[in-house]
């Protein structure tokens, strides 16, 4: 099985501050999980769920993580975290506004594209309220914005790096092994390629 991740993004703006929300599902050969993250501009903060906890409607773009829910129509959060305690709360949304193109644009067409990416609404209002811990955050005719994301990972990857010489050298995340090879430099840009090790 080739890993696999799934996600939503909700950004939602407002007088008080801005909090983004991403509930998404994580499936490999040794794991499956899903999880909430919830960023505001204070802390971030994550809870990862058992993959039996995880549900989806693609049809109603419903999706259920434990008690929590996320649609277009809005998110009910419910859970706890390690450090910051509560996160609870319900926002609800008005009418998306849709991108009049698929953000993909024709990288639609070709298949088998590591990654498939939508935007859902460039802009929509926000109203409710969330509690992260003691911090309380209210959003009356806020903006919101919302997109999501499909990828699998796969073990063969190039990648290009363009920065300027000196600059600190790539270092993944995730401790995934890197090979380096400098392609060239020009008027104080180096160009590098990355190569997984397999």
């Amino acid at each position: 099985m080739r890993d696999y991740f799934y996600g939503w993004y909700f950004r939602c703006q407002g007088k008080e501050g801005s909090i983004a929300v991403i509930p998404a599902v994580h499936l490999s050969a040794e794991k499956r999980s899903c999880s909430i993250q919830v960023i505001t501009q204070q802390e971030s903060l994550y809870r990862e769920f058992p993959i039996s906890r995880f549900r989806i409607d693609r049809k109603r773009e419903v999706m259920q993580i434990g008690e929590n829910l996320f649609s277009g129509k809005g998110i009910r959060l419910s859970f706890e975290t390690e450090t910051a305690g509560q996160v609870s709360g319900i926002l609800r949304f008005g009418e998306f506004a849709e991108p009049g193109y698929d953000i993909m644009g024709p990288f639609t067409l070709l298949p088998g594209m590591e990654c498939r990416h939508a935007v859902y609404s460039m802009k929509h209002t926000v109203n409710g309220e969330l509690r992260v811990g003691q911090q309380k955050l209210s959003f009356q005719n806020a903006d919101g914005y919302m997109e999501g994301a499909g990828k699998y990972c796969l073990r063969g990857r190039v990648y290009l790096d363009v920065r300027r010489a000196g600059a600190a050298a790539y270092r993944d995340r995730q401790g995934c092994g890197r090979v380096r090879c400098k392609i060239f430099e020009d008027n104080g840009y180096q160009f590098l390629v990355y190569f997984d090790k397999l």
